[in-house]
């Protein structure tokens, strides 16, 4: 008796516990909406989760209870060794049921976004060219269907293994005489439960012929040759077969010899089975298919082609010739050229660490990413690279204190011209230090709350209004700092000890509860980093993984791409990460001091957001209903356009003549990046595209042939309205060699006075970064730049060196844009042979000493001389700045060097 009441003391408090643990995040999770003003993104998600598990449990239970049920008879008109009463008999029938009930809950997969989905589908328009449904029928109703077809399988399945087992305890079958004996109730029974299985069997049949419109294929993904001419015809015989059996199964209910009638109707839909699935299909592929594979598949490689790219957006790219012209020359331009104003010379990746060593000031902030944007200024739009200056939550001291209540919140950010370095190779700062100083020429620029309470840092909770006052930015006085207390719309009150007692538990700390510093005013700021945040309110989009600041209207805010996917489009191949669909429909901005979350719909054309706007039509914004100041700022995503350029690698064949000929695919073209190739990444520009009176933002990606190095095509995406999302691909003439990036690459490798700058500059303790090649159309031509750095094998700052230009046959390096076009334009820089030996050059004569006359020698020979000479200079420059620069100090130095100006850290 004591055991027994253990046992049931035992599983009440896990029980309790795990009914604890739910009721927590449930409180918390509604708290955290509600002071968000989103409590419906609680409530409907939580609701259709209980009523689908709670309907699903409720119809599995009864299902097994009175299959379980039936048993009952069993146990007491046949003569058996088990001994059992019927109360007891429907205590053990409740319990059975309930465990395999709770066995089979975490296998639903019935989540709530698909049911929703269903019930709020939209329309495509467009129909697949098999079975001629709305493409909305397999995004939303198909997966449905399918899985209610497994989960109900699965479910049968149980229940006859259940229920065979129950039958098996009072001996209701048995082996006698060779022949096996089953008592008529159990036979009955179990023949009803073997005829809904076939029944929905027969479904599963009827739903697999549209599986076959996503099956992946080595020539094709979808229904081809083969599946439209006899596998669908297969999966209609075996539906109907199944159906048959079901039929016989109930047949055999009444006749005397039952397993005749079921073993016939058994091997008739397994002889279908196997000759519609193992054994017809290959004998049509080997003798028919195959030895005309292109006749056979044409049909159905058109359908592939149109639906891949309807599914990535390929068919929304506009299409025209870009005319190469061989005369052009660069006569009538200068880096005031719409193309060339704002061509980048920084790269982020040597750039992000000199961020971070000029303008992080202290050990706690730094900064997390580089992004690019432009921003319009005194001389027109300037495109820049922009970065947050956050908090390192790892070095603000590992105390409660400092962590949730001292240091909360980021301060302002920098802003560098992409196009300009200062006079020692280091970026040319518009915003920068503490507090934010803004240049003039930004003057449409202001940050009145440069705080920073919800970005990219890694965060879980942070404690406001408190009795210890907020580290804002250090003070120009050593040991003082200046502070701040949030007066921003997010958090949730901490005034009631209850709520207290609420986090403490949740967030499992007592400090929540002992602290003498939190106030009646004190709130808490849950999901600060800004991914998180927006994941936790619409967990159903998918987002980018690269969230970029946006200044306006005097505040700091994150722009965030928002992305609808799906793996059920007909025909379309799919991507490398699942999704054959995909478009980047919303814009999500979260303001980095207030917390608040807004989500416009850019792409009013796409179903899937269409019906996720009537699941939650108070979520989702009109994208005219984002001010003004922010959609100046809004890019077409690298992530969308990296996916798009990879596909179209392949699908920018419309011909199935050509795709299956593999005769015009492309690659993705290749670089130098310091001492290593890789793939040349998308990279945002300012340039003027042809045809066009002005220069614009883009996103661009060059391409080059399968196998081959020359330049093919190129991709623009265009950021600036109102060509917001235009994708223009331009085909380069096919009889014209055009350079593509690895050839320059090693053509830059091979010029006489790049090579020796590039020796000289990889010794003396220093290496040579190159960066990004980027490739500029120019005058119906391209214009190729890629900038060099230099960095100190000690780690000091990447600072930028030169820049290399190509253009045509030229080449050309200087220490600016502006000078290295100058190069080129005169043609300086063309590849050039040693000085001959035994060639008297002229003497460094001082003033005033005795003039002479140089005679004989070639005016190309002394560019040759001065060009040497000027390398010679540069490395004695970078030899006196080695050596006047002191040793660099290691982490932890520089940690107790300034600790006593970091504020208040423990």
């Amino acid at each position: 008796m004591k055991k027994k009441l253990l046992s049931i003391l035992g599983l009440i408090v896990v029980g309790g516990l795990l009914f604890l643990g739910f009721f927590l995040n449930q409180v918390v999770d509604w708290l955290w909406f509600r002071s968000l003003g989103a409590q419906y993104l609680f409530w409907l998600p939580l609701l259709s989760t209980l009523l689908i598990r709670l309907g699903l449990g409720l119809i599995a239970f009864l299902f097994l209870f009175l299959n379980l049920r039936q048993t009952k008879k069993a146990f007491f008109e046949l003569s058996t060794e088990v001994q059992i009463t019927p109360r007891q008999h429907l205590f053990f029938t409740i319990l059975a049921s309930l465990l395999l009930t709770l066995f089979l809950l975490p296998g639903f997969s019935l989540d709530w976004p698909i049911i929703q989905q269903f019930l709020h589908r939209s329309p495509f328009g467009v129909a697949d060219p098999i079975f001629e449904h709305d493409l909305s029928f397999y995004l939303f109703a198909f997966p449905l269907y399918q899985k209610l077809s497994i989960t109900l399988q699965g479910l049968l399945i149980l229940a006859f293994l259940s229920t065979a087992l129950f039958y098996l305890l009072p001996k209701a079958y048995w082996y006698q005489e060779r022949s096996f004996q089953l008592w008529p109730r159990a036979r009955i029974h179990l023949t009803i439960l073997g005829a809904l299985f076939f029944l929905l069997k027969a479904v599963d049949h009827y739903l697999g012929r549209y599986s076959m419109l996503f099956e992946e294929k080595s020539l094709l993904t979808g229904v081809d040759f083969t599946a439209r001419h006899l596998r669908i015809f297969g999966q209609n015989f075996l539906a109907l077969s199944a159906i048959g059996v079901a039929v016989l199964l109930l047949l055999s209910i009444s006749y005397k010899r039952p397993l005749r009638l079921v073993l016939t109707g058994l091997g008739l839909w397994l002889g279908a089975f196997l000759l519609f699935t193992m054994l017809i299909p290959p004998v049509v592929e080997s003798l028919w298919v195959k030895p005309n594979q292109f006749i056979a598949e044409e049909e159905f490689l058109e359908h592939h082609l149109k639906f891949t790219r309807l599914g990535f957006g390929l068919d929304r790219i506009k299409e025209q010739p870009f005319r190469i012209d061989p005369e052009s020359d660069l006569s009538t331009v200068d880096e005031t050229h719409p193309s060339l104003a704002n061509l980048r010379i920084w790269d982020w990746r040597p750039l992000l660490p000199a961020y971070n060593q000029l303008q992080s000031f202290r050990s706690y902030y730094t900064f997390y990413d580089l992004d690019i944007d432009r921003y319009p200024s005194t001389n027109g739009q300037k495109q820049v690279m922009i970065a947050a200056r956050e908090l390192e939550p790892r070095k603000t001291g590992n105390n409660w204190l400092n962590t949730h209540l001292t240091y909360t919140h980021g301060y302002g950010l920098a802003i560098n011209e992409v196009s300009r370095a200062n006079q020692v190779g280091q970026p040319l700062f518009l915003v920068k230090d503490l507090p934010p100083v803004v240049d003039p020429t930004l003057s449409g620029l202001q940050l009145n709350r440069p705080e920073i309470y919800f970005g990219e840092r890694p965060s879980d909770y942070l404690i406001v209004r408190t009795k210890q006052k907020e580290f804002n930015y250090p003070a120009a006085e050593a040991g003082e700092y200046i502070t701040t207390t949030y007066q921003g719309r997010d958090g949730i009150s901490l005034r009631r000890w209850l709520s207290r007692l609420l986090f403490a538990l949740k967030l499992k700390e007592r400090n929540l509860i002992l602290s003498g510093y939190l106030e009646e005013q004190s709130r808490i700021l849950l999901h600060c980093n800004i991914k998180d945040r927006v994941t936790k309110l619409a967990p159903f989009l998918n987002y980018d993984h690269d969230p970029y600041p946006v200044v306006a209207d005097g505040r700091l805010f994150w722009m965030i791409d928002a992305y609808t996917t799906s793996r059920y489009l007909p025909y379309a191949k799919k991507h490398r990460q699942g999704f054959n669909y995909i478009r980047n429909s919303v814009k999500v901005v979260v303001d980095a001091y207030h917390g608040t979350v807004d989500f416009y719909v850019c792409d009013e054309t796409d179903p899937v957001i269409q019906t996720w706007q009537r699941i939650f039509p108070r979520l989702f914004k009109p994208f005219s209903a984002m001010p003004a100041t922010l959609q100046q700022h809004i890019r077409y995503p690298e992530t969308l356009f990296a996916i798009q350029q990879e596909m179209l690698l392949t699908y920018h064949l419309t011909s199935p003549k050509s795709f299956y000929e593999k005769e015009d695919f492309w690659n993705t073209p290749t670089q130098l990046y310091g001492d290593n190739q890789e793939p040349l990444e998308p990279y945002y520009v300012t340039l003027q595209l042809p045809g066009e009176t002005k220069a614009e933002f883009l996103l661009m990606q060059p391409f080059t042939p399968q196998g081959k190095q020359n330049m093919i095509s190129w991709l623009v995406a265009r950021c600036d309205q109102p060509h917001y999302g235009e994708l223009i691909l331009y085909h380069l003439p096919k009889g014209t060699n055009t350079y593509g990036p690895m050839q320059i690459e090693a053509r830059i490798g091979q010029h006489p006075e790049i090579t020796e700058m590039i020796s000289l500059w990889n010794q003396n303790q220093s290496r040579l970064i190159r960066g990004n090649l980027l490739v500029i159309p120019l005058e119906n031509n391209f214009l190729y730049a890629e900038p060099f750095y230099i960095v100190s094998k000690q780690g000091e700052i990447p600072e930028f060196k030169k820049i290399v230009l190509a253009y045509q046959e030229r080449i050309a390096i200087g220490d600016s844009i502006a000078e290295a076009l100058q190069q080129l334009k005169k043609g300086l820089a063309q590849p050039a042979s040693l000085p001959q030996a035994g060639v008297d050059l002229p003497s460094v004569v001082p003033p005033g000493a005795a003039t002479f006359e140089v005679r004989g020698l070639d005016p190309a020979l002394l560019d040759q001389v001065e060009s040497y000479l000027l390398i010679a200079l540069e490395v004695v420059r970078e030899a006196k700045k080695e050596a006047a620069t002191p040793p660099p100090t290691d982490e932890a130095g520089q940690t107790s060097k300034n600790s006593g100006q970091e504020g208040p850290l423990e």
